[in-house]
């Protein structure tokens, strides 16, 4: 079951995997980074419920987000206003506004 809810996430205690030391070795995190893994939860009566991450059974890049800011647009967006504003040198300077 896979379950994703932005207005409702929860932190995690990743101490007992490598999760970390995957990331740092990826290069960092990713939009749309996600595992799929074993959580235990505590729950204690008056406090917050806690989740634990015990076994990371998979991990599911997400795509690179210069990647995403380099591919086309889909063939079917027509719209003239969702075009890529023109990419500009190291040497250029972006037009002023207004001119």
């Amino acid at each position: 079951m896979e379950v994703h809810d932005v207005k409702n996430h929860h932190y995690m205690d990743i101490s007992e995997t490598t999760i970390a030391a995957d990331t740092m070795k990826r290069g960092g995190v990713r939009t749309g980074d996600s595992y799929l893994a074993e959580i235990e939860v505590t729950e204690t009566e008056g406090k917050d419920p806690e989740f634990k991450v015990k076994k990371v059974l998979e991990f599911r890049p997400g795509q690179n987000l210069a990647q995403m800011l380099i591919d086309p647009p889909p063939a079917s967006i027509e719209d003239p206003t969702l075009r890529r504003p023109r990419k500009f040198g190291l040497s250029e300077e972006p037009p002023k506004l207004g001119a």
